[in-house]
């Protein structure tokens, strides 16, 4: 097969999800191979991929791989801080308070 190769990401169990697959997610085939390299993956989850390519002769449809792909947040690796705190003084409660987000290597 040479032509034309779409993947897309969708929630196992057909559950909705607001997953964003990110990247170059058309491709040639050539050979019957398709190479998808460099994508990513905006949420946590488990999901399923789901490839399409239209066959001269076929009815187009998406094909699942019924694999499941489980994808996790790394490691922490540092802090955003959101709002540093002000209106301080001795004894009481800061008037805004800090607050921080913990991300991993990602930003997420």
């Amino acid at each position: 097969y040479q032509g034309s190769v779409s993947i897309a990401l969708v929630a196992s169990g057909g559950a909705s999800s607001d997953v964003t697959l990110a990247g170059i997610t058309q491709r040639f085939a050539r050979g019957g191979v398709v190479l998808f390299a460099g994508l990513t993956v905006s949420s946590p989850g488990t999901f399923e991929m789901r490839v399409s390519a239209t066959v001269p002769g076929l009815q187009a449809a998406p094909l699942r791989t019924g694999v499941a792909l489980p994808v996790s947040l790394g490691p922490a690796r540092g802090l955003r801080v959101g709002a540093p705190p002000a209106g301080c003084t001795g004894g009481e409660a800061c008037a805004q308070q800090p607050w921080l987000q913990v991300v991993d290597g990602a930003g997420n």
